[in-house]
């Protein structure tokens, strides 16, 4: 190894306290690099021992499991790197018992919090013994090509769109791991890349610091370029903010557009409210306005051109509302002028929330314009939005004549919440509520054919469970531990295989479908019926798309043949699950949940299940 150099394409490690993640990057890593050896020769995992199953490209490899420091550097010697997950509470133990191990040269400490006498204690052992301690609080490091510790760099995507498959010819050092994979992208593009990374972290007293890492970077030949030099740096951040002007610059363009096409938009709205209450006005009194006297007068004037004359005062007290609103939106009976005058009625909208104040609001807004009864109807249904809309727009259809007090008085009880409050009832169909509850619509927005052929919009009445199949795409349930790997208090771990492949099972009836974990469909190669579009709701009430459906799939378990649909989801720490829909399959079944066995008859055999104490798990704390 160079001088200065601390990773190279042979480096090997120790990862303390099991992560599934972290560990399958860093394989994932090695694979993309052109490794022909892992990076990580061993986990240590007090308490147990065994192999841990991961994949190092499409292969399924077994890392040995240790229960001790000392163990697993007896049994790996080239491993020199130690990585420790483990909480801040037993890190500084953990990490000094692998810094006195003669095998480690560098330690990497993940977690945050550590307390600062051990941190000073670790970094003199360390200054003493001529070894290296990276972290606390670090993501880890990285030498492009070759190592990386952990989640450093983050996801293959980004890995590659740096360019750290291959190396670069500039060190860089920093104590944030975000500004890394920041960094990491911006000197990719204004050099041929990185050669090694490190983030110290962001501790007090970090293990090492960025003068040691700069000084020992002098030491490594193949470092051309230390940091970026002032002149690359102004250049890099004025190319970025060129970037950052024109989006905002874009931004401010579609903004633009889009508020010139609202404004259009509302321009044709007002005109076509103004011409539907236009022909409802001339609708309700096609022959004129009728002569309705004001309530508390004594006249009884006549319309003009139908009845005796009478004189103008008396007229002008019998003139209705309706017959000056007539002449408003464009009628030729002519009427005397009054205080009344549709503009001057402005209804406070109405979006379905607070009825009862809306109705008090609408009715003082009447009395105090002299809105005559005929058309107060026709003024509350423009003043409708949203969900009150859709409603008044069925109303309208089904009570076209409608007054004003019945009106108010669907309004009300469609819309009144107040029976809700405080019983857990759902503010829209009064039933009762949870995290999960949906709603059963009782109208439909639908798109018919009229009688002249052409396609119109309308909202119909749901009977006898019409348009439910339209209603809403298949929704299935699957529990929150069932997604994250655990057991829960009704599952059964098992393991089976599948094409070849050992896979890990979880009988849950807690989940509604079968579900396949997306990694393995992608290892195995398997076919994946993408026009099936299913919703998954989680345990939390969030709902998320299946990616499609593996078909009649055979799974080999303890013997017994299962063959089952399962949808595609991302899972964690299980391989299939198998929920209600395959266990309705199977008919009478004998559950012992305190032994973890099932049993049930196949083709006329009995067949036992029991579960494999060795795959269950659960969340722990530490």
């Amino acid at each position: 190894m160079a001088s200065g150099q601390l990773f190279s394409k042979t480096t090997q490690a120790l990862f303390y306290n099991y992560k599934q993640l972290p560990i399958q990057r860093m394989l994932d890593f090695d694979f993309l690099c052109g490794r022909e050896t892992p990076s990580v020769a061993g986990i240590i995992s007090p308490g147990s021992e065994g192999f841990q199953k991961l994949f190092f490209g499409q292969e399924e490899i077994a890392i040995p499991v240790h229960s001790t420091i000392e163990a697993a550097c007896a049994a790996h010697p080239t491993a020199d790197v130690f990585i420790n997950f483990a909480s801040f509470r037993s890190a500084a133990a953990s990490s000094m018992s692998a810094l006195k191990q003669a095998t480690i040269k560098v330690v990497a400490i993940i977690a945050e919090g550590v307390p600062e006498l051990d941190t000073k204690q670790l970094i003199a052992y360390a200054k003493s013994n001529n070894k290296v301690v990276i972290g606390p609080a670090t993501v880890g490091g990285i030498q492009a090509g070759a190592f990386k510790i952990g989640d450093t760099a983050g996801t293959l995507d980004n890995i590659i769109h740096c360019k750290l498959y291959r190396p670069g010819s500039v060190g860089f050092v920093s104590k944030s791991g975000g500004m890394s994979n920041e960094m990491y992208n911006t000197i990719a593009r204004v050099s041929d890349g990185i050669y090694e990374g490190i983030a110290i972290g962001g501790d007090v007293f970090p293990g090492s610091t960025l003068s040691d890492h700069v000084l020992r970077f002098n030491n490594i030949p193949q470092r051309r370029r230390m940091t970026l030099t002032n002149t690359q740096r102004i250049e890099a951040l004025e190319g970025a903010l060129e970037e950052l002007r024109t989006g905002v610059e874009a931004q401010q363009e579609g903004l633009s557009r889009l508020e010139s096409k609202v404004d259009r938009q509302v321009d044709t709205l007002k005109t076509e409210l103004s011409a539907a209450m236009r022909n409802t006005i001339l609708g309700l009194f096609p022959r004129g306005p009728p002569a309705t006297p004001i309530k508390g007068s004594k006249a009884q004037g006549a319309m003009a051109g139908e009845g005796e004359a009478t004189d103008s005062s008396t007229r002008a007290a019998g003139i209705s509302g309706a017959a000056r609103l007539f002449k408003d939106v464009g009628g030729t009976w002519t009427a005397p002028t009054t205080d009344f005058k549709l503009k001057d009625v402005q209804l406070p909208s109405f979006d379905g929330h607070g009825p009862l104040d809306w109705v008090a609001r609408a009715e003082q807004h009447f009395v105090l314009h002299g809105v005559p009864e005929e058309i107060k109807v026709s003024l509350a249904r423009v003043s409708m939005e949203d969900v009150a809309l859709h409603w008044s727009h069925w109303h309208m259809m089904k009570h076209a004549s409608a007054s004003w007090i019945e009106f108010s008085q669907a309004l009300v009880t469609r819309f009144d919440d107040r029976e809700c409050q405080g019983k857990w009832l759902c503010y829209k169909c009064k039933q009762p509520y949870s995290p999960l509850h949906k709603c059963e619509s009782k109208y439909v927005n639908v798109v018919v054919k009229d009688d002249l052929g052409n396609w119109v919009a309308e909202l119909r009445e749901m009977r006898d469970g019409e348009f439910t199949e339209e209603a809403e795409p298949t929704m299935q349930v699957l529990p929150l531990y069932a997604l994250a790997g655990f057991s829960g208090p009704r599952t059964m771990r098992l393991r089976g295989n599948l094409l070849g492949f050992r896979v890990t099972v979880l009988i849950d009836s807690g989940a509604s479908h079968n579900f396949i974990s997306q990694k393995l469909v992608l290892h195995a190669k398997l076919n994946v019926d993408t026009t099936q579009e299913f919703n998954v709701v989680l345990g939390d009430g969030r709902k998320v798309a299946s990616t499609g459906v593996c078909s009649k799939l055979s799974i080999q378990i303890d013997g017994a043949e299962v063959q089952a649909d399962c949808h595609v989801f991302s899972l964690c720490g299980v391989d299939i699950i198998f929920g209600v829909v395959w266990l309705r399959t199977l008919g009478k079944i004998q559950m012992d949940w305190e032994a973890l066995e099932m049993q049930y008859y196949s083709a006329g055999q009995q067949v036992t299940l029991r579960s494999d104490p060795g795959l269950y798990q659960g969340p722990k704390t530490i």
